[in-house]
């Protein structure tokens, strides 16, 4: 099951509501050839909050992956503040 499946949209200040979350996930790029593991602070329908455990150069567009669940988005990167970067997600795979 889709960890997006039981999520209502509203609109408030931001495009998506934003779920508080604590759930490890993975960074895969290159092909998943590369592997980062991170951990989802917030999460909507649109995107996600993330943190990373320390500097790391990161490209464009990579796939996130949500250990435990299956769930694994396409996404592209936002913007980022120190350990943290917001994602944006291309579309979703349950």
């Amino acid at each position: 099951m889709s960890i997006l499946a039981n999520q209502n949209v509203t609109d408030h200040e931001r495009r998506h509501r934003r779920l508080r979350v604590l759930k490890g996930a993975q960074l895969q790029f290159r092909n998943k050839l590369v592997s980062i593991d991170c951990m989802m602070r917030d999460l909507s329908v649109g995107g996600a909050r993330l943190r990373l455990n320390g500097p790391t150069g990161l490209p464009d567009r990579f796939d996130l992956k949500v250990n435990g669940t299956g769930d694994h988005f396409p996404a592209r990167l936002v913007w980022r503040r120190g350990n943290d970067v917001g994602v944006a997600f291309e579309s979703y795979s349950a």
